[in-house]
């Protein structure tokens, strides 16, 4: 049962997704499936959907992950999945995406939750009862003829909209849910890159202002968007795709990464 996994591969995502079984042999992938394929593998490349085994960072010698934990190593099998040409079995099994970060990617894009993996009206964190501080004893009703005038005038601001918030009333309002310290980091690692990827594109604009012309290669390779944005530390094919989606110029003279057919 997925419901039970806090991460899933790309090709398990799209499968379930689709409404399909991952674990048969599929010798033909629906093509429901190879949509879905390709809408993960673009959130992933955008940055937008952070994957455990697919960094988007630059590749350095001095780097303590291996290199087959970095986009760059799959970037033709990526683009060609993307595309729709190929879709690489090794790279969609390869690639993993967390449970946090794929609820977080669909509020975002407005996009209903995969029901396999978020079935209504669950919660996905088991919830504890906790008792209250005093338990609340009721009131006994006065008998007929011995309450006192005074009990029945209210008293001041009980009917006032103003009026300040009773004992047990601040128990009663929703709390977040715990986040974890893995998916806390998580989310900071998603907003660094969101940030770095929003100061990127506005650099890049700032420059092409001034080179109404420029490829998108020289923009990227300009010293505004690798120093000033921070582009150094990105993956070239990834910085590039950043920028394509603010590109001014006329859409004929636009020029992508070369993808592999």
């Amino acid at each position: 049962m997925s419901l039970l996994n806090d991460d899933l591969s790309v090709w398990e995502i799209g499968f379930r997704w689709a409404g399909y079984d991952p674990d048969k042999l599929w010798v033909r992938i629906p093509l429901a499936v190879r949509d879905k394929f390709r809408v993960v593998m673009d959130a992933i490349l955008r940055g937008d959907l952070p994957c455990e085994t697919l960094s988007l960072e630059k590749w350095r010698p001095e780097s303590t992950m291996p290199r087959e934990f970095f986009i760059r190593q799959y970037i033709d099998e990526v683009y060609a999945c993307i595309s729709g040409h190929k879709f690489d079995r090794k790279l969609l099994r390869w690639g993993t995406v967390e449970r946090w970060a794929m609820q977080q990617w669909c509020e975002r894009r407005n996009i209903p939750l995969p029901e396999f993996w978020f079935p209504p009206g669950w919660k996905f964190e088991y919830q504890w009862e906790t008792p209250d501080a005093e338990e609340s004893v009721p009131e006994q009703e006065p008998a007929e003829g011995s309450g006192s005038k005074e009990a029945e005038i209210p008293a001041a601001g009980a009917n006032d909209q103003t009026s300040p918030t009773q004992p047990g009333e601040a128990s009663q309002q929703p709390t977040p849910p715990v986040m974890s310290e893995h998916e806390a980091e998580g989310r900071r690692k998603l907003d660094q890159r969101q940030r770095r990827k929003i100061a990127c594109q506005e650099v890049g604009l700032r420059v092409w202002a001034k080179q109404a012309n420029a490829d998108v290669k020289v923009i990227a390779n300009s010293p505004e968007v690798q120093e000033l944005a921070g582009g150094k530390d990105s993956d070239f094919d990834v910085l590039l795709r950043w920028l394509g989606e603010v590109d001014p110029r006329d859409p004929g003279k636009r020029r992508g990464p070369k993808r592999k057919k």
